[in-house]
C-alpha cells in the first residue's frame, strides 16, 4: 500500500512543479558597446547621455531639458562569465 501512495505522490508532484524550459540569454543592445562601466541614458536604441555615476548623468539630463524626456537610465556592466543568482 505504501508503494502505491509513493507512486501517486510523484505523479501529482510532477504535474504541480513547472517544467524548466530553455531560454535564450538577453542580449545587450549594440548601442551600449563601448560604454562599459558607465551610466547611460537611452531613448529607443540611442545613447543620448553618459556619465561615470548616476548623479552626473542626472545633471546632464537636467541640462538637456525636455529633449531628454522619455530616456531610461541604465548601468552598462563589463562583460563577465560570472553567474548571478537572484533571490526574491
Amino acid at each position: 500500500m505504501r508503494g502505491i501512495w509513493r507512486g501517486i505522490s510523484h505523479v501529482v508532484y510532477g504535474r504541480l512543479v513547472p517544467r524548466r524550459t530553455k531560454t535564450d540569454p538577453v542580449r545587450r543592445p549594440a548601442a551600449l558597446e563601448g560604454w562599459e562601466g558607465h551610466w547611460v541614458a537611452l531613448r529607443g536604441d540611442e545613447v543620448i547621455a553618459a556619465a561615470w555615476n548616476p548623479r552626473e548623468l542626472t545633471a546632464k539630463l537636467h541640462e538637456m531639458g525636455p529633449s531628454a524626456a522619455g530616456a531610461v537610465a541604465r548601468y552598462v556592466p563589463y562583460p563577465s562569465a560570472d553567474i548571478v543568482i537572484g533571490v526574491g
